[in-house]
């Protein structure tokens, strides 16, 4: 049995990314990241840990209640089950990283008949390999140089395709995310597309453009159909989705 673990925030909603978006998910979203993206929307959850984890009291409300952290696992399965609801199809776990709570993540399996939904950067192919036939989907961000997520970009990509290959080789349903700016280059995205086209070249890649912050802004439109043309070359499967869920007003 693994111990306590801190958690962010617990809460239900739309899924607003990738080949998935429009779903219903319960979302958990681990604290702790070895990664420092420029972009991140979450930079609360990089933490290792927070002395409350958020709860959301009543579905869909946005209505959040403090819980001490960290949270154990006997309470962490029953607010899962008290935000599900009848729409309500995955376990989301994110973060953060989830991957840095395996522990968690395996127990969680055994406690709970329903689907889990992986988000994670891939930084961490060993972590993968201890979940790997525990996940039913597994959404893989993979991060390119200019999002500035590490000092060694090379060896990150390397990690986060062999994750990729992990989750797919399992048997999980498994997808790629890469979040596009306006200074994305396309060599940079020929070098992701090849290296998931060397996993399969039916494996989908979902172009996120970004979320303007300060620092990022998103792709020109004919400049992101021109990285769904560079990345056609390799994959069968590319598809541009930005972040739906901000745009309904989700969490």
């Amino acid at each position: 049995m693994t111990g306590p673990v801190y958690i962010d925030e617990i809460f239900n909603s739309i899924q607003g990314e990738g080949i998935f978006t429009g779903v219903r998910q319960v979302f958990v979203r681990f604290m702790g990241c070895p990664l420092n993206c420029g972009y991140c929307d979450t930079p609360h959850s990089r933490l290792p840990a927070a002395p409350v984890c958020r709860v959301e009291r009543i579905p869909g409300t946005g209505e959040f209640i403090d819980i001490p952290n960290p949270v154990d696992m006997d309470s962490l399965v029953k607010i899962i089950k008290d935000v599900w609801s009848p729409a309500t199809r995955h376990l989301s776990l994110t973060g953060g990283e989830p991957l840095t709570q395996t522990g968690c993540i395996i127990e969680l399996s055994g406690h709970l008949d329903h689907p889990l939904y992986l988000e994670t950067n891939g930084c961490l192919p060993d972590e993968a390999r201890k979940v790997q036939y525990v996940v039913d989907v597994a959404a893989c961000d993979v991060k390119l140089p200019e999002h500035k997520a590490t000092q060694d970009y090379q060896s990150l990509l390397k990690a986060e395709l062999e994750t990729v290959g992990i989750f797919y080789d399992a048997g999980a349903v498994t997808f790629a995310k890469c979040v596009v700016t306006d200074r994305t280059s396309g060599n940079d995205l020929d070098i992701i597309a090849s290296g998931l086209s060397d996993i399969d070249v039916t494996l989908p890649l979902v172009l996120q453009p970004v979320t303007s912050c300060p620092g990022f802004e998103p792709p020109a439109s004919k400049r992101l159909l021109e990285l769904m043309d560079a990345a056609g070359e390799y994959l069968k499967d590319v598809r541009a989705v930005p972040q739906v869920h901000k745009m309904m007003g989700q969490l």
